[in-house]
């Protein structure tokens, strides 16, 4: 079985990184799956299966959304 996954390295902690913080959801949205995981050693793991786009094409959504969010 092949999987893809998305890894992104973050400079700054996780806590500061994040627009909302995701444990602070109402219940509901807490019993939702996230698309993501958190690894040990601060590596963030997105899993491309669920998506419906081949893995290029995300990886390209997600450069494109830094560089808007970043500048």
């Amino acid at each position: 079985m092949i999987t893809q996954q998305l890894q992104i390295v973050l400079n700054v902690p996780l806590t500061s990184a994040l627009v909302v913080d995701w444990r602070k959801q109402p219940l509901y949205r807490s019993l939702m799956r996230r698309p993501w995981r958190l690894d040990k050693n601060g590596l963030l793991l997105v899993n491309l299966e669920p998506f419906d786009q081949p893995a290029e094409e995300i990886h390209r959504t997600f450069l494109r959304m830094w560089r808007y969010y970043r500048s």
